[in-house]
């Protein structure tokens, strides 16, 4: 996403504006950061669950290695977005991802980013979120990272799968190989 991430922004701003046919919107940009080992981590484990990493590629030291990073620094993010702010108020909140977040409570993110982007509106929102008994999503974890073992797995087992199996198996993985902190 880094890579991509002006033109996309770009893309929404516009449509945003055209939408509700303003201009002059004073925006906040948030964005997630973590330590570089651990972004490498989690990129290399999501593709190999998505099962896009060929197979040079799919062992960890291997990736890193051969993976281009260069966009991901949060400096050279943020540098690359203030070319939007020409005709706009732009804000730039970055966000530490580890420290916001809780493996275990997967609503941690979701409450401190509501702090972040909407001081005066996070309190009753997180009210109107949890009074929602039928809100499932608040606490499952959607997309939940692979032990060592699963990994291991995956890489031993991606060859032997077509895109559509693989599918099943990814879910097998995640159901019976989720990373615990």
């Amino acid at each position: 996403m880094y890579r991509y991430a002006k033109s996309r922004t770009k893309r929404l701003m516009v449509g945003l504006e055209d939408s509700l046919e303003e201009r002059s919107i004073s925006w906040s940009i948030l964005f997630a950061s973590r330590t570089h080992e651990a972004f490498i981590r989690s990129c290399h484990t999501q593709l190999l669950k998505e099962g896009r990493l060929n197979p040079e590629a799919s062992h960890f030291d291997t990736f890193r290695r051969t993976a281009d990073f260069s966009y991901t620094d949060p400096n050279h993010l943020e540098q690359t977005l203030s070319k939007l702010g020409g005709k706009r108020d732009l804000n730039f909140v970055s966000i530490n991802y580890e420290q916001a977040s809780d493996p275990h409570e997967p609503r941690t993110f979701l409450w401190n980013v509501l702090k972040l982007a909407l001081p005066e509106q996070a309190d009753r929102l997180r009210q109107q979120l949890e009074a929602n008994t039928d809100n499932v999503n608040l606490n499952r974890n959607t997309n939940p990272g692979l032990n060592e073992r699963g990994v291991e797995l995956a890489i031993q087992a991606r060859p032997l799968f077509s895109r559509s199996e693989w599918k099943l198996f990814r879910k097998f993985l995640e159901k019976n190989f989720a990373k615990v902190r």
